[in-house]
Protein backbone atom coordinates (compact mmCIF):
# COMPACT_ATOMS: atom_id res chain seq x y z
CA UNK A 1 0.00 0.00 0.00
CA UNK A 2 3.23 2.53 1.06
CA UNK A 3 4.24 1.49 -2.39
CA UNK A 4 1.63 2.10 -4.33
CA UNK A 5 0.88 5.53 -2.09
CA UNK A 6 4.45 6.70 -3.30
CA UNK A 7 4.12 6.05 -6.91
CA UNK A 8 0.75 7.43 -7.37
CA UNK A 9 1.66 11.30 -5.41
CA UNK A 10 4.86 10.98 -7.30
CA UNK A 11 2.44 10.60 -10.64
CA UNK A 12 0.02 13.24 -9.24
CA UNK A 13 3.04 15.56 -8.64
CA UNK A 14 4.30 14.81 -11.92
CA UNK A 15 1.37 15.90 -13.58
CA UNK A 16 1.18 18.90 -11.09
CA UNK A 17 3.93 20.40 -13.00
CA UNK A 18 3.07 19.51 -16.70
CA UNK A 19 0.14 22.07 -15.26
CA UNK A 20 2.19 24.38 -14.31
CA UNK A 21 4.60 24.16 -17.15
CA UNK A 22 1.58 23.87 -19.89
CA UNK A 23 -0.04 27.37 -18.29
CA UNK A 24 3.25 29.24 -18.50
CA UNK A 25 3.13 28.50 -22.25
CA UNK A 26 -0.25 29.73 -22.83
CA UNK A 27 0.08 32.50 -20.71
CA UNK A 28 2.95 33.61 -23.01
CA UNK A 29 1.03 32.92 -26.20
CA UNK A 30 -1.66 35.09 -24.37
CA UNK A 31 1.14 37.99 -23.40
CA UNK A 32 2.40 38.07 -26.98
CA UNK A 33 2.39 41.65 -28.90
CA UNK A 34 0.65 41.72 -32.09
CA UNK A 35 -1.64 38.93 -31.31
CA UNK A 36 -5.45 38.38 -32.44
CA UNK A 37 -7.83 38.58 -29.75
CA UNK A 38 -10.36 36.80 -31.95
CA UNK A 39 -7.78 33.95 -32.04
CA UNK A 40 -6.08 34.11 -29.36
CA UNK A 41 -7.87 31.61 -26.88
CA UNK A 42 -8.21 29.30 -29.39
CA UNK A 43 -4.36 29.72 -30.00
CA UNK A 44 -4.12 29.19 -25.94
CA UNK A 45 -5.82 26.23 -25.60
CA UNK A 46 -3.90 24.54 -28.80
CA UNK A 47 -0.76 25.30 -27.36
CA UNK A 48 -1.26 23.97 -23.39
CA UNK A 49 -3.42 21.10 -25.14
CA UNK A 50 -0.37 19.99 -27.24
CA UNK A 51 1.85 20.66 -23.61
CA UNK A 52 -0.16 18.29 -21.88
CA UNK A 53 -0.52 15.78 -24.54
CA UNK A 54 3.51 15.18 -24.86
CA UNK A 55 3.85 14.72 -21.24
CA UNK A 56 0.71 11.77 -22.13
CA UNK A 57 -2.40 13.62 -20.38
CA UNK A 58 -5.09 13.73 -22.89
CA UNK A 59 -6.47 16.89 -23.92
CA UNK A 60 -9.89 16.05 -23.43
CA UNK A 61 -9.80 15.90 -20.01
CA UNK A 62 -8.19 19.34 -18.68
CA UNK A 63 -9.63 22.78 -18.73
CA UNK A 64 -7.84 25.74 -20.20
CA UNK A 65 -9.83 29.64 -18.96
CA UNK A 66 -7.96 32.51 -20.66
CA UNK A 67 -8.51 35.53 -19.20
CA UNK A 68 -7.18 38.86 -20.80
CA UNK A 69 -5.41 37.71 -23.76
CA UNK A 70 -4.23 40.16 -25.99
CA UNK A 71 -4.81 42.97 -23.69
CA UNK A 72 -3.60 46.45 -23.39
CA UNK A 73 -0.06 47.05 -22.73
CA UNK A 74 0.88 46.73 -19.22
CA UNK A 75 -2.10 44.66 -18.20
CA UNK A 76 -2.04 40.74 -17.04
CA UNK A 77 -2.81 37.72 -19.23
CA UNK A 78 -3.61 35.12 -16.90
CA UNK A 79 -4.31 31.56 -17.80
CA UNK A 80 -5.49 28.76 -15.80
CA UNK A 81 -5.10 24.65 -16.65
CA UNK A 82 -7.79 22.48 -14.58
CA UNK A 83 -7.30 18.62 -14.42
CA UNK A 84 -8.98 15.97 -12.25
CA UNK A 85 -6.24 13.46 -11.34
CA UNK A 86 -7.92 9.85 -10.41
CA UNK A 87 -5.76 7.71 -8.06
CA UNK A 88 -5.90 3.88 -10.27
CA UNK A 89 -4.98 1.83 -7.23
CA UNK A 90 -4.89 3.78 -3.97
CA UNK A 91 -9.35 5.21 -4.94
CA UNK A 92 -9.61 1.86 -5.19
CA UNK A 93 -8.56 0.38 -2.14
CA UNK A 94 -9.19 3.97 -0.02
CA UNK A 95 -12.50 5.11 0.00
CA UNK A 96 -10.95 8.71 0.66
CA UNK A 97 -8.82 8.68 -2.49
CA UNK A 98 -12.06 7.54 -4.38
CA UNK A 99 -12.70 11.00 -5.85
CA UNK A 100 -9.06 11.75 -6.66
CA UNK A 101 -7.33 14.81 -6.74
CA UNK A 102 -8.30 18.31 -8.18
CA UNK A 103 -5.32 19.55 -10.13
CA UNK A 104 -4.05 22.92 -10.85
CA UNK A 105 -1.90 24.91 -12.98
CA UNK A 106 -1.97 29.06 -12.77
CA UNK A 107 0.63 31.80 -15.07
CA UNK A 108 -0.11 35.37 -14.96
CA UNK A 109 2.07 37.52 -17.56
CA UNK A 110 2.14 41.29 -18.90
CA UNK A 111 1.13 41.98 -21.94
CA UNK A 112 3.47 42.91 -24.24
Amino acid sequence: LILFAVIEWGIAFQRWQVLAAASREGARVASLAGCDPGTAEAQVEAIVNQFVAAAGIEAGEVTVSTDNACGDTGTNATVRVDYAFQFPVLSNMIPAFADGLALQGASVMRNE
